[in-house]
């Protein structure tokens, strides 16, 4: 949820509740994003006042009506906005487009997670394990995994079916190993699982690996408390020009080595795109290097003309 809110809600709760058109122009603006959208209209629906002339809980609900209405939203938009109208009193609509979304046969991965986690929210744990359980072996494997995707997995499929998800992706040849090298640190961290620990150690000193790859293994062989090895490999993939300087610095930093890591940050000011400055500007300033703060002022000043 975007800046807006948070500023929305900090007026409101301190009472400043007269006026909401405000909100209403975010709520009917169909450029904005329908979570955008539906959320302006709870927060219209929960400060409305009966003190004023107009009926905002009504014109609340209206929106949040249309927008239920809408059918080229995607799954993960609807089951949002759902439970926001549960919290405005449209329950029955709201009930009415969960059954319109169960009874959707070819749904993704990522709709089939989404629709079963909101049915378990809304009480029916057998229909969501059942939509889960209608997912392929094939299909979980390539699959996005987030951390909500795991939470409704555990709790409706259970600890050995998401070690089993988990094991499918790690060891998804067909997947980008950077990718596949975080579900396996968390597969060693959380199991102790020694065949995904191999594979980030075969990363690691795979001569043959992109550099960035390598660079990605070594550091979860860092955060799962491995020292040596890293230390010994790590200034052979930093030798490699494509490394992200930026990405050198950091890595560099949380091995202790502030000077190493204040010369990637000085070579990434010019090698790294524009977008990169704001978190160099952040580095910098927190190492407290101000000659490097200047230079990278001057480079986004020359930028600009």
């Amino acid at each position: 949820m975007g800046y807006w809110r948070l500023l929305f809600e900090e007026f409101l709760a301190k009472g400043w509740t007269n006026d909401l058109e405000p909100l209403l122009l975010i709520a009917n603006n169909t450029s904005k994003f329908l979570s955008d959208r539906a959320e302006a209209a709870r927060l219209i629906y929960r400060y409305a006042s009966d003190e004023t002339s107009k009926n905002w809980k009504v014109i609340a609900q209206s929106v949040l009506m249309e927008l239920l209405e809408r059918k080229d939203s995607s799954v993960q938009e609807r089951a949002t906005l759902i439970h926001i109208a549960n919290s405005c009193g449209l329950e029955i609509p709201a009930k009415k487009c969960v059954e319109e979304l169960a009874s959707i046969r070819d749904l993704k991965v990522e709709d089939r997670r989404a629709l079963a986690k909101l049915l378990s929210e809304c009480g029916d744990k057998k229909r969501a394990t059942e939509i889960l359980n209608q997912i392929d072996e094939a299909d979980e494997k390539a699959s996005f995994l987030g951390s909500w995707d795991e939470t409704v997995i555990k709790e409706l499929q259970g600890e050995e079916h998401l070690k089993h998800v988990r094991a499918l992706r790690v060891f998804n040849e067909h997947e980008p190993i950077i990718d596949r090298l975080l579900d396996a640190r968390d597969m060693v961290s959380e199991y102790g699982n020694r065949r995904a620990l191999q594979l980030i150690f075969d990363a690691a000193y795979d001569d043959h690996l992109d550099p960035s790859d390598r660079l990605q293994a070594i550091e979860v062989m860092y955060e799962l408390g491995y020292r040596d090895i890293p230390l010994k490999l790590l200034p052979g993939i930093l030798a490699h020009s494509e490394v992200d300087d930026y990405w050198a610095a950091d890595v560099l930093l949380s091995f202790g080595n502030k000077a190493g890591a204040l010369e990637r940050l000085r070579k990434a000011i010019s090698t790294c795109p524009e977008s990169y400055r704001d978190q160099i500007a952040c580095r910098l300033a927190d190492l407290q290097a101000v000659a490097l703060l200047e230079e990278l002022k001057t480079a986004t000043t020359e930028a600009t003309v």
